[in-house]
């Protein structure tokens, strides 16, 4: 009944979103993959991705993370 859908619905409405604390990370491919829209990615393409989005595309070498500069001083003598 419409009761019943309108309660199902509110009810669907009022749940609380989970909070990810997973930060988006940069990953560069490696072996281009459909993508967005029916797009694909290119060899070397960066992008930035949830660790559970990044997860199968490494186990499968589509993608590597992208290493992270460190800055370093080098002292003259």
């Amino acid at each position: 009944s419409a009761l019943v859908q309108g309660f199902l619905l509110g009810a669907v409405m009022h749940q609380a979103k989970p909070i990810s604390k997973a930060k988006r990370e940069i990953y560069i491919v490696e072996l281009p993959f459909p993508w967005h829209k029916g797009h694909w990615t290119t060899k070397g393409q960066e992008l930035e991705l949830l660790p559970q989005e990044a997860k199968a595309l490494l186990t499968n070498g589509r993608i590597s993370k992208k290493a992270t500069a460190i800055k370093t001083t080098v002292k003259s003598k």
